[in-house]
């Protein structure tokens, strides 16, 4: 059983081989990777940059959109006044007793209506 026990050992250990990993370079790596990193990183600052300068840009542009929405909102609503109050005043000037004043203060005089008749020819 001894021989036994050495064969099954040497076998064993001769069909296992040892693993070679491959070199790296420590330095080179870690240098490719603090490269990759900064990169990395400011092609983050600057995305984010630029991510906020258009939310500023939209956001001054939605600003000044409100602001003249509001100014005209304002002229619109004084010309609603003044278009109101002159058609009150035009309202005003129509009436005919104040036409016929008018005319009277020219100069006019107000004659009554005639009436003619006519004969009936049947």
């Amino acid at each position: 059983m001894a021989m036994m026990n050495e064969s099954v050992a040497r076998v064993a250990s001769s069909q296992t081989a040892p693993i070679e990993s491959p070199r790296i370079h420590k330095g080179v790596v870690q240098a490719s990777v603090k490269k990759f990193g900064m990169a990395s990183m400011w092609a983050c600052v600057i995305a984010g940059v630029a991510v906020f300068w258009f939310i500023a840009t939209m956001g001054a542009r939605i600003d000044a959109a409100n602001y003249k929405i509001d100014n005209l909102q304002s002229q619109i609503q004084s010309q609603t006044a003044e278009n109101a109050s002159l058609t009150a005043k035009v309202d005003q000037l129509k009436e005919p007793s104040r036409l016929l004043q008018q005319a009277l203060k020219d100069g006019a005089h107000y004659a009554n209506p005639v009436t003619i008749v006519t004969g009936s020819q049947h």
